[in-house]
């Protein structure tokens, strides 16, 4: 996987950090889980793949938008011939500082 931070939390932005992602075929994020302070967008913006949120899988295809909401557990499987390049916008709730993500794999 190739990820690469275009933006981080400054000042008095609610955004985290903003990353584009390259998930090659065959390939996952793992099933994790944000805790209860911030939730994450995901933009996919090219390849298809399969995507879990809180137990319930999807397919997933260019101009797909998923919200994973606090303490949501979620995953992202490429199952196509090109990687799945995505977006990912974290955002903070509240204004709570970001705490890395638990693996649940």
């Amino acid at each position: 996987m190739l990820a690469r931070r275009v933006m981080t939390r400054s000042g008095a932005s609610a955004i985290n950090f903003i990353d584009l992602v390259d998930v090659p075929p065959a390939a996952s994020i793992g099933l994790h889980r944000h805790d209860l302070h911030d939730e994450e967008i995901y933009v996919i913006i090219s390849g298809t793949g399969r995507m879990i949120i809180d137990g319930i899988e999807r397919p997933v295809a260019p101009g797909d938008v998923l919200l994973n909401g606090p303490c949501g557990a979620h995953s992202l499987f490429n199952d196509g011939e090109i990687p799945i390049r995505i977006i990912v916008v974290d955002i903070a709730i509240n204004g709570m500082p970001y705490v890395e993500p638990e693996d649940l794999a």
